[in-house]
């Protein structure tokens, strides 16, 4: 017989109250409710952890498990690629997703180089599906496997073939972005062939023939680039590739009203063709192209260029020191402010070097201003902007006098000696024909005179037969 409590306990369960009271030892449950609430560690965490790290922190047990797993992958994967009776084709749209499965199992097991084997099929894989922009994303996954090796060259070959699938692609922009990626990283393992790297990316996002409607709507990210590989070329003493660069970079500002900036791109011209020691170049490109941009003439930029040129001219060291500690310098780049802290007028046995240079100054007088100042007067008495015809006068005019005067000649000291010899010479032989004419005048003179001393008396001897 069945009592109420036994009809409950059986239908119901017993009840709390009578299981506390049947706990005989409490810590038990304490300690059983603490592990109970405690979350488990995952595995998966602290495998990314190492992952992130470069190495694997894995137990043997835990590896194994994951290269297991990375071989599944992988077959599952070469299985799609087989062809039979009833699979005519490679399915490489499924295969890709096993393949990259297969890579990220190895790469957490610390299996790096099948991991870059793997990501190398999936790669092939997407692209021979056609998701060609899939087959670049992976090339640069396998790049950063490569650098977890610390295998820089490989991680530059995995850039690069990213950059030739998104060619393949036709995003042209990504392929230059990515060969820029690559040619960064090539900075520190091979200078040449990241400045020629380098070139082939301007060349790709800038060529020479890109129109002024093109370079209104360059891409920020070119303009990063062109930047970054300005900073490179400075840096290695490339002056050819900086010049291209800083020319490219002003008509892009031009085109895209960025003033300041531009004004900054015309003085790094001027300073880099007088770090080549070409005085002459950066002399007819500031008077031919720079001062027919009426916002450079007014600009800052514009008297640190002609302070420049003016101490160069003049061979003034005090000026250019003085150019070297203008606040407006420190708004330049980093590279462009220790090219121009470099420029001097000396050798290296403290000779002034510019014997070639004028020696007439650009501006006119000691206190007056240089050629920029010139036309500055002339465009506010103008309204506003220069006549481009008005610039090329001015220079056309100046290159006359000097011609005339001699100032412009590049011919070393021993030549203008050959010259002023040639003129005393010339002096001379012109000497000596007007000695030889005046005898010649004195003795038609003396005939002369001889010829009417005797006219008188043949007239004589005339009248005495007539008579």
């Amino acid at each position: 017989h069945m009592s109420l409590s036994n009809d409950k306990n059986a239908l119901f369960g017993k009840s709390k109250a009578s299981t506390a009271g049947k706990v005989s030892n409490p810590a038990e449950v304490t300690s059983s409710s603490a592990t109970a609430s405690k979350p488990k560690t995952s595995s998966t965490a602290s495998i990314t952890s190492a992952a992130k790290g470069g190495s694997s922190t894995l137990s043997s047990a835990a590896k194994a498990k994951k290269v297991e797993e990375a071989r599944e992958y992988s077959e599952k994967g070469m299985k799609y690629l087989k062809t039979s009776i009833f699979q005519w084709a490679p399915d490489h749209l499924a295969a890709a997703p096993q393949f990259e499965k297969s890579a990220e199992a190895y790469k957490l097991a610390g299996e790096y180089s099948n991991a870059c084997a793997m990501y190398v099929k999936a790669a092939e894989s997407h692209c021979g599906s056609g998701v060609i922009s899939a087959a670049a994303i992976t090339s640069m996954k396998a790049s950063q496997i490569a650098k977890l090796q610390q295998d820089a060259r490989g991680s530059v070959e995995f850039i690069k073939q990213s950059a030739e699938y998104w060619a393949l692609n036709g995003d042209i922009e990504k392929y230059g972005e990515t060969l820029a990626k690559a040619a960064k990283e090539l900075e520190e393992i091979d200078q040449k062939e990241a400045a020629e790297l380098y070139i082939k990316v301007l060349e790709i996002l800038l060529p020479d023939s890109t129109s002024p409607d093109q370079l209104n709507r360059t891409h920020p990210a070119v303009l990063d680039i062109m930047r970054a590989n300005l900073s490179f070329s400075l840096r290695h003493k490339l002056f050819a590739n900086a010049l291209t660069l800083t020319r490219r970079l002003a008509m892009v500002y031009a085109a895209n009203e960025m003033e300041s900036s531009m004004c900054k791109s015309y003085l790094a011209t001027t300073v880099i063709q007088l770090a080549l020691g070409d005085y002459v170049q950066a002399q007819q490109t500031y008077l031919q192209e720079h001062l027919s941009i009426s916002q450079y003439l007014r600009s800052k930029e514009c008297e640190l260029a002609d302070d420049l040129l003016q101490a160069f001219s003049q061979q003034d060291l005090d000026r250019l020191d003085a150019v070297k500690l203008h606040p407006q310098l420190y708004h330049l780049d980093r590279e462009v402010q220790d090219l121009v802290k470099g420029l001097s007028l000396l050798d290296m046995d403290g000779e002034v070097v510019m014997q070639h240079v004028m020696q007439k100054k650009v501006g006119g007088g000691n206190g007056g201003g240089g050629v920029s100042d010139m036309l500055v007067k002339e465009d506010r008495m103008k309204g506003g902007n220069v006549e481009g015809n008005a610039l090329l006068g001015v220079e056309v005019e100046g290159t006359k006098e000097e011609e005339e005067e001699g100032v412009l000649g590049e011919e070393f000291d021993l030549n203008n000696l050959r010259i002023e010899d040639d003129e005393v010479e010339e002096e001379e032989e012109r000497g000596e024909v007007e000695e030889g004419e005046k005898e010649e005048h004195q003795e038609e003179l003396v005939s002369n005179d001889e010829v009417v001393e005797k006219l008188p008396q043949q007239e004589g001897e005339e009248e005495l037969d007539l008579s």
